[in-house]
C-alpha cells in the first residue's frame, strides 16, 4: 500500500515535469529516468551551486548541485518523491520566468 501511494506521487510529479522541462529546454538537459525517484538534471549554461544557491536564498526552493553527489557543476538533483514538488516547481518556473 505505502509503495503504491508513492509510485503514484512520483508518477504524477513527472507529469508536472515533463512540460516543465520542455518548456525551459534552454535552461536544462532532461532526460526522464527510468527508474527511481531522482533524477539530475543539466544545466545549459550556470553553474549548478551557483543556481542553487540562488534558488535556495532567494525562494527557499533546494536543488543539491551535481557537486553534492559527485558529479560535475552542471547538474541538479530533482527529487519527485514529495507531495508538495508542485509548489516547488511552481516557484522556480516563476523565478525562471523573470
Amino acid at each position: 500500500m505505502l509503495a503504491g501511494r508513492s509510485r503514484t506521487i512520483v508518477q504524477d510529479n513527472l507529469g508536472l515535469a515533463e512540460p516543465f522541462f520542455a518548456r525551459w529546454q534552454k535552461v536544462f538537459r532532461w532526460n526522464r529516468p527510468m527508474a527511481g525517484s531522482v533524477a539530475l538534471a543539466g544545466l545549459r549554461s550556470q553553474s549548478a551551486r551557483d543556481f542553487s544557491d540562488s534558488l535556495a536564498a532567494e525562494l527557499g526552493v533546494l536543488l543539491l548541485p551535481g557537486t553534492g553527489l559527485g558529479s560535475d557543476d552542471r547538474h541538479v538533483r530533482f527529487g519527485f518523491g514529495r507531495r508538495n514538488f508542485r509548489a516547488g516547481l511552481e516557484r522556480l518556473d516563476r523565478y525562471l520566468a523573470t
